[in-house]
């Protein structure tokens, strides 16, 4: 039963992603790699083996139906030969319990913080995160940089904020993407509006679902950031913040302390490699 609720969480996204990515020039495609990373982290996270055989035929067939799309035009360049990274590369690279997909060129991190040394997936830059009882914190003012370089990328994870700051505190950021707030996309708390997603320190979004009260000291039940090369969005429960993203390149996820610290537990990453950042990190 847990594994069958496992893949009908997956198909509801698989079916919403469809919706809200119509504008996409490949919106089908798009829903089924977004369904296939879904599945990915399930199945790392997953700690029995029926449960990972069970996970691992329904990613089997979205890939059946991503390799039935239509061929391309004879005088189109080749795809570029896709980058292979085996279990025991990845291993030696990252602690993150990490699952590649050559197919796509999707990397899947999944981070439970019951060791110290998954911090070492991170550039810290001088700041000083702790990791306990599977809470990563990343102290007030801090900034902390995941060295895994995207070209489009999804966070999901539970985010406790210490605290947004006292009445009309501006934007603080607590989740981005390179080059950080304001060139890129950043979610993050304002005191008045509770949170608001910002592309590129352009415009500003504020979610009416996301008051005060269910952001500062309080553990969401689950949050997801993405960010492509045309779209930005955030989702927490049933509310959503997106809008269209112009960056030609999205590069690394940061999480930063803002105003009173950042606790993070069960954070996944997942993502489209860079493909020439990934061939020189992995040593190809």
């Amino acid at each position: 039963m847990r594994t069958l609720s496992l893949l009908s969480a997956a198909v509801v996204l698989f079916l919403l992603t469809g919706l809200l990515r119509a504008e996409d020039d490949s919106p089908g495609d798009e829903a089924i790699k977004e369904a296939i990373t879904i599945l990915e982290a399930r199945k790392a996270q997953a700690e029995n083996k029926a449960d990972q055989d069970k996970i691992a035929k329904a990613i089997t067939a979205l890939e059946t139906l991503l390799a039935k799309a239509p061929a391309k035009k004879a005088d189109a360049e080749p795809p570029a030969e896709p980058l292979k990274l085996t279990p025991a590369m990845l291993a030696k690279k990252l602690k993150g319990k990490a699952v590649y997909n050559a197919k796509t060129a999707e990397l899947t991190l999944v981070y439970d913080f019951k060791t110290k040394d998954q911090l070492t997936d991170f550039e810290l830059n001088g700041a000083m995160p702790t990791v306990k009882g599977g809470v990563m914190r990343v102290g007030p003012s801090d900034r902390i940089k995941h060295v895994v370089k995207f070209t489009s990328v999804k966070v999901t994870g539970q985010f406790f904020v210490e605290n947004i700051g006292p009445q009309g505190t501006g934007f603080t950021p607590i989740l981005q993407t390179s080059p950080g707030y304001p060139e890129g996309v950043s979610f993050g708390t304002y005191h008045n509006s509770g949170a608001g997603l910002a592309l590129e320190g352009k415009k500003l979004l504020g979610a009416k679902g996301l008051a005060v009260q269910n952001i500062e000291g309080r553990l969401w039940d689950v949050l997801t950031f993405m960010v492509t090369n045309k779209r930005a969005s955030v989702r927490v429960g049933m509310v959503e913040l997106a809008g269209p993203n112009d960056l030609d390149a999205l590069g690394q996820v940061e999480l930063l302390g803002g105003r009173g610290g950042l606790q993070t537990r069960s954070l996944v990453i997942s993502g489209t490699l860079d493909q020439e950042w990934a061939k020189e990190f992995f040593g190809q």
